[in-house]
């Protein structure tokens, strides 16, 4: 009445008719990705080196503890980043994300940096 699924077999991938098609592979879009993701490191690099210097970071910091999101947005682009970057904050730290876009105006990757600056 009910088909038998063999032992040790994965039944979630099998539908009443056998198994899934798949697409066939293709790494055009998945290549970009890694190539964009690379490009994300090396300004994620520049952003935190500006970080690392203490009057740009004692900047930040003030600016983002007051809630002064456009002198945040400014300081970050003083960097000369070609990402996207987007932050929030709390009183305890900060997350930076960093976003390429792909050809198409989608963003095919992002990467977040979660930094802590106080308690």
């Amino acid at each position: 009445m009910y088909p038998t699924v063999p032992p040790f077999s994965c039944p979630w991938a099998y539908g009443p008719y056998g198994a899934r098609p798949y697409p066939p592979v293709d790494t055009q879009q998945f290549s970009h990705a890694v190539s964009s993701f690379q490009s994300l490191i090396l300004s994620a690099n520049q952003v935190l080196s500006s970080l690392a210097r203490p009057a740009f970071a004692h900047q930040f910091m003030a600016a983002a503890q007051a809630g002064n999101h456009a002198e945040v947005d400014r300081l970050l682009k003083s960097i000369g980043s070609h990402a996207d970057i987007e932050t929030s904050y709390t009183p305890s730290g900060v997350a930076i994300t960093l976003r390429e876009q792909a050809a198409a105006g989608s963003p095919c990757c992002s990467l977040t940096m979660h930094l802590r600056w106080g308690m």
